[in-house]
């Protein structure tokens, strides 16, 4: 996204792409759905709430992979 579409994940732009998405009935996310499939739509969503909370990822991680010993 910020290399082929020259888009800067900024805070902001991050923020707005959630809301956005928030709604799955909006009118541009049942297109985005319809077009791409919903597994897509929730890896996007997920995507920028990752961008938005980094740590969000290490919480899902941690309960992952089992404990080496």
């Amino acid at each position: 996204m910020t290399v082929d579409g020259g888009i800067a994940l900024t805070p902001d732009f991050i923020a707005h792409r959630l809301a956005a998405l928030a709604d799955a009935q909006s009118r541009e996310n049942v297109r985005f759905r319809r077009l791409y499939g919903d597994a897509h739509w929730q890896r996007v969503r997920k995507g920028f709430t990752l961008a938005n909370d980094p740590a969000a990822s290490l919480d899902g991680a941690a309960g992952s992979t089992p404990a080496a010993g």
